[in-house]
């Protein structure tokens, strides 16, 4: 393994259950309709295919000033992402430095959202390469995004490997030919099945001669 190819929301943060919380009480206040359970198969995709479909299902309302609303009160109530960071990133991405592997961070959040994670986390240096998919034409599960940091770190797909939380995210890691690792979040109902592996817990993963291991959950949990 030459790169090791991180999504966000959901893998470096636990923030999936946060937005849709944060989503479910917003919209409920405003009156706009929404089915969260369908919002969940857009997860891991760019913020504007989500808003797409919920234009569908309130085609009376005027969607970019909700969508502004929406962002203006984002901004004014912010997620506590150095709450939901996962100190098992921080170990891996030191295990990378260590070893000569690169770190890329391929999200589809925009790029303000991943600089606020990052700087909230202190991550801001953590990584070679930091690619947000609300810039390009395609959203995962398109694999442009991963194939865009294959490209500016100079490595082969096949020498990549991804972490996703999300279907479509697995998907797009594996159209891109690299090896993907599902991280899976029970109450979130996402279809990993395509990863080459299935974790519950990052701590599970291990860099060792510059191969990620994946370790038995119950041995993880038996060390504490």
């Amino acid at each position: 393994m030459k790169a090791l190819i991180w999504d966000m929301d959901g893998v470096i943060v636990d923030s999936e259950r946060a937005y849709e919380e944060r989503d479910r009480q917003w919209f409920a206040r405003k009156g706009i309709q929404v089915d969260l359970k369908a919002l969940r198969q857009l997860m891991g995709c760019t913020n504007d295919l989500y808003w797409q479909r919920i234009a569908q299902w309130n085609p009376q309302q005027d969607m970019a000033q909700v969508r502004r609303e929406y962002l203006d009160d984002c901004r004014a109530h912010p997620i506590d992402y150095a709450a939901l960071f996962r100190p098992a990133v921080r170990d891996l991405l030191q295990s990378c430095r260590q070893q000569g592997i690169l770190s890329a961070l391929a999200s589809s959040s925009t790029m303000e959202t991943i600089r606020q994670v990052l700087t909230a986390c202190g991550l801001d240096q953590a990584f070679d390469l930091v690619v947000s998919g609300a810039q390009l034409p395609a959203s995962k599960p398109d694999p442009a995004i991963f194939t865009l940091c294959a490209r500016k770190l100079n490595v082969a797909a096949e020498e990549c490997t991804v972490i996703e939380d999300s279907c479509n995210g697995v998907m797009a890691g594996k159209r891109a030919g690299m090896r993907v690792i599902g991280l899976r979040d029970p109450l979130l109902d996402q279809d990993l099945s395509e990863a080459d592996r299935v974790i519950e817990d990052l701590r599970q993963l291990q860099i060792r001669q510059k191969e990620l291991i994946v370790l038995p959950l119950q041995e993880v949990l038996s060390c504490g």
